[in-house]
């Protein structure tokens, strides 16, 4: 579809007439004089999480489980 089509569905377009973010390829983004893209705040916060995001929350839910099972076994075990 061309852009004229994506502006004639209702609901698939900003304000403006853009296209939202998640519908655009990478030639229709905004670019400068010298050719880098141009991206607003919101667009450019929309990173993926990596493999170290993933690391530390499993850490962290492995140090919790441990401290909760050795909280059980201290105080609550019969």
């Amino acid at each position: 579809m061309d852009d004229l089509a994506w502006a004639a569905l209702p609901g698939l377009t900003q304000e403006n007439g853009r296209p939202f973010p998640g519908m655009q390829g990478p030639d229709d983004m905004d670019r400068d004089k010298s050719g880098r893209i141009v991206e607003t705040a919101l667009e450019a916060r929309q990173g993926e999480l990596g493999p170290s995001v993933l690391m530390l929350l499993g850490v962290s839910v492995g140090l919790a489980v441990i401290l909760m099972v050795m909280t059980w076994m201290i105080f609550f075990r019969t």
